[in-house]
């Protein structure tokens, strides 16, 4: 006999009802999560960027071991004998300044075993080796003010890194002091020459080193940071 009242059984259409609607309650959350899931793997992380250095890295130039081979990077494009003297255009004192038989002059060089190392700047490996220099006697000082070669920041676009080289010869003048280097969009040349620093680096214990530019055809003279010194 049926019961009837509030004891009474629902019917089977309603319990079968109720479990299709809660089992599409439970399909809804994990089809939702997934898809949670799926918007968290494919939505792209920002970038991380490096930041710049807090402090400028100074670097000197020992282009052979202690026999006197020549070190990696650095390979011979030639070399002829010739006479040295100290050098002009780095801050190493221990740096010669070269002339070859061939009237050729090089600066800076390093004097190794039986050869002396000649380098046109840090950014090229092609070194020209005198070979059996004869060597003028000089008292080594302490390291001079003003480094062979800078990796400078260009104070419009920081990011840029600029090459700047020693300038010898004649240089101009900048509020009294002298256009020490030229510098470069890349590998020095004339089609990379992008400006000149003036004078000599100013140095910090706690910062990056600075030096005042200017870019080429411009007469603002600004402030940039130097990234790497060599001496």
């Amino acid at each position: 006999m049926a019961e009837t009242g509030m004891h009474a059984r629902p019917g089977r259409g309603k319990i079968l009802g109720w479990l299709l609607g809660l089992g599409g309650v439970f399909i809804a959350a994990i089809v939702s999560g997934l898809a949670g899931r799926v918007v968290d793997a494919v939505v792209p992380q920002p970038a991380t960027t490096t930041s710049a250095p807090s402090l400028t890295d100074v670097r000197f130039v020992r282009p052979f071991d202690n026999a006197g081979t020549l070190l990696s990077p650095y390979v011979a494009k030639g070399s002829s004998d010739g006479n040295c003297i100290q050098g002009q255009e780095s801050s190493d004192p221990s740096a010669l300044r070269c002339v070859a038989k061939d009237g050729g002059v090089y600066d800076p060089c390093w004097l190794g075993a039986s050869t002396a190392v000649c380098l046109s700047n840090p950014w090229e490996p092609q070194a020209w080796l005198i070979t059996n220099p004869v060597v003028a006697s000089f008292s080594l000082g302490s390291i001079g003010p003003t480094p062979w070669a800078l990796d400078v920041e260009s104070p419009s676009s920081p990011s840029r890194i600029l090459h700047c080289g020693y300038a010898g010869g004649t240089g101009g003048t900048v509020a009294g002091m002298r256009v020490n280097y030229g510098c470069f969009d890349g590998v020095p040349s004339p089609k990379t020459y992008v400006g000149d620093a003036v004078g000599n680096p100013k140095q910090s214990d706690t910062s990056l080193w600075t030096i005042l530019y200017v870019a080429k055809g411009s007469s603002d003279v600004r402030t940039a940071a130097i990234r790497t010194v060599w001496h």
